[in-house]
């Protein structure tokens, strides 16, 4: 009863491909019960002239509230990935405000952590990130750092939530400066977000 990494892969792949409408390729799909229970994606891509690509994604189920029929992740480490913002629109456009509806029913994570993640600005420019993040619920950062590694001086970006409103102290670290302050994020009803600051 045990899936082989190869099935999970294939069902895996295509049940992404059906829920994004295109062609999603998963390399393969690990799973492990020894140390912690854990499930490991290697080498997923999207069909697009700019694929969404990642090297390795492993996500660690909270067992406690798994026996209680609902899906949290306690841990989710992501090893090398690719993601061009022009793509990530393209398919934010693409899946419609019905799928932006139905993304309250991911799974909460609780941390994240992320190495060597090349973002790809609009204007082709990549920038390689390192960080960690502690959720709390609806996906709000409570602690969160991110940093550039191959930056010098050193790019650091520190982000922790004020109370449980959303807005975040912010210590930035840049050029040999800093740019302190808060950050401020506000949802309009039909669910478009802006976010706004003040930097010192």
């Amino acid at each position: 009863w045990w899936p082989r990494d190869q099935e999970s892969a294939a069902r895996l792949s295509g049940l992404a491909s059906e829920r994004f409408g295109m062609a999603v390729s998963i390399e393969s799909v690990g799973w492990a019960l020894l140390p912690t229970p854990s499930v490991t994606v290697h080498k997923l891509r999207t069909d697009h002239e700019q694929p969404i690509s990642f090297d390795e994604l492993t996500v660690y189920p909270n067992l406690r509230m798994l026996l209680q029929h609902k899906l949290v992740l306690k841990d989710v480490d992501i090893d090398g990935a690719v993601i061009p913002r022009n793509t990530l629109h393209a398919l934010s456009a693409k899946l419609g405000k019905a799928e932006h509806a139905a993304a309250k029913a991911v799974p909460q994570v609780d941390h994240a952590k992320f190495r060597n993640i090349t973002w790809i600005s609009y204007s082709d420019i990549a920038i390689v990130l390192d960080g960690e993040i502690d959720f709390d619920p609806d996906w709000r950062p409570r602690h969160a750092e991110v940093s550039r590694p191959e930056t010098t001086p050193h790019f650091t970006m520190t982000l922790t939530r004020e109370s449980n409103a959303d807005r975040w102290k912010t210590q930035i670290a840049v050029g040999g400066g800093t740019a302190h302050g808060h950050l401020a994020l506000k949802t309009a009803n039909d669910g478009t977000m802006h976010l706004s600051g003040e930097l010192a």
